[in-house]
């Protein structure tokens, strides 16, 4: 089964009854407005393509020489949840976990941190929950914006989108393990395809060589 077919049966089995905001330290905010001038030294400042398709990319990033406060809010730590609240109608509202590299970094303005209730929530089931057909749904009903290839979503948004607040840890840890395994099983589906399609390439100038000697 696709990691989307599961995700899409996830999400109409369970009733999100409640929303986001209930398993939040607080409202989701912006990062730093930075203006990246690409400096050797500059520090590093994630672009949107770092949390583009569900997955952190550590060599999304600009820098900039600009200084900035060492008791910002903008710093990141390994785990935070990133989400983009700006972007074309398929993309905004993708998020990615930050993994600590590159080290320091900073969010741009164009991302919301999403600080989790560890205590009741356990961050990779919130990932895989904002993947979900119905959420992504919700999201695209209430971005906003003039431009129809850009649109933007609120800090409001983001903690009205329906969640199942009440679940227990037990049980979304079992969810998180479920698709954990299935994504495991269609990465590696996915590497055996491509390394098939690398030793066909491979083969084939042989097999036009001995076609056009009449060796065949």
């Amino acid at each position: 089964m696709e990691i989307q077919a599961r995700l899409h049966q996830i999400g109409t089995a369970i009733r999100g009854e409640g929303t986001l905001a209930d398993v939040l330290v607080s409202a989701p905010r912006n990062g730093w407005p930075a203006s990246c001038d690409y400096a050797s030294e500059g520090t590093p400042v994630l672009s949107l393509g770092a949390v583009t398709g569900y997955r952190y990319r550590s060599t999304e990033f600009k820098r900039t020489s600009l200084p900035a406060s060492k008791q910002g809010h903008f710093w990141l730590k390994p785990g935070d949840m990133l989400m983009t609240r700006s972007n074309t109608p398929e993309l905004v509202g993708h998020v990615a976990i930050y993994d600590g590299n590159p080290s320091p970094c900073i969010y741009p303005d164009l991302m919301m941190r999403l600080e989790l209730r560890a205590e009741i929530v356990e961050r990779v089931f919130v990932w895989y929950w904002l993947q979900v057909s119905q959420t992504r749904d919700f999201i695209n009903k209430h971005a906003k914006g003039t431009s129809p290839t850009m649109k933007k979503i609120s800090q409001g948004t983001v903690m009205a989108i329906p969640f199942p607040s009440s679940l227990p840890l037990s049980e979304q840890r079992r969810i998180v393990a479920e698709l954990d395994a299935l994504q495991a099983k269609v990465d590696a589906l996915k590497r055996a395809q491509a390394e098939t399609a690398a030793d066909l390439d491979a083969l084939l100038p042989s097999v036009l060589n001995r076609a056009f000697a009449g060796a065949l």
